[in-house]
This record gives C-alpha cells, sequence and structure tokens, in this order.
C-alpha cells in the first residue's frame, strides 16, 4: 500500500491483508485496521483507519538473562 505514504504516514513497517478482506498495518508507531481500505481514497486511507494499538510512548528496556541461561 503504497498510498499510505501518500496518505501522510512517515514510516510504514508492515500492511498484511487479513483473511475476511480487512487491511492490517503497522505505520509510525502505530498498529491500524482499515475495514473499507479498496474504498478510501487520499488521506482517508489513514484517516479513516481504526487505531488498534498507540506504541509511540513504548521503550524497549535491557533485561539481562540469569547466569544459568549463559552456559549450554
Amino acid at each position: 500500500m503504497n498510498g499510505l505514504k501518500a496518505a501522510g504516514a512517515a514510516f510504514v513497517d508492515w500492511v498484511q491483508i487479513a483473511a475476511g478482506g480487512d487491511a492490517l498495518f503497522a505505520c509510525d508507531g502505530s498498529i491500524y485496521r482499515h475495514r473499507r481500505w479498496r474504498e478510501a481514497v487520499g488521506a482517508r486511507l489513514l484517516t479513516d483507519a481504526d487505531r488498534l494499538i498507540d506504541l509511540t510512548s513504548a521503550s524497549f528496556e535491557l533485561i539481562r538473562p540469569p547466569r544459568e541461561a549463559l552456559r549450554w
């Protein structure tokens, strides 16, 4: 869906069409579902999508493995 960039998305991670026909996509730190993506024109491709989760404030924390996990 190159249309996501045209709709204003800065960074598109992935796009998948679900078995039911919905478009699922991750862009700009969020995951979306668009139920009628085939009918969406221009910016509506992004603005009419349902945001399922916003991960923009999420960050990773380095967690060291326990000592026993480092032995093979």
